[in-house]
């Protein structure tokens, strides 16, 4: 897996087809497996992996599109 993408976004929210959610503040890395999975490290360093499958993520970030 690459290193990733650096994000400033304030708000991830992905939304599966269940209607759950997962919602990840202050991500500021993004990394996309091979698998599809979303490797997120947020401003505290903490480590997130979101699986694949989600229908809908929603950003909100001061800068737009960073990808």
């Amino acid at each position: 897996m690459k290193t990733g993408h650096a994000l400033t976004e304030d708000v991830r929210v992905y939304t599966f087809a269940n209607e759950q959610t997962v919602t990840i503040e202050k991500v500021r890395n993004l990394a996309i497996s091979a698998s599809g999975n979303h490797r997120l490290i947020t401003e505290d360093k903490r480590l997130h992996i979101v699986p694949k499958g989600w229908l809908h993520i929603e950003i909100q970030s001061e800068k737009g599109w960073e990808l």
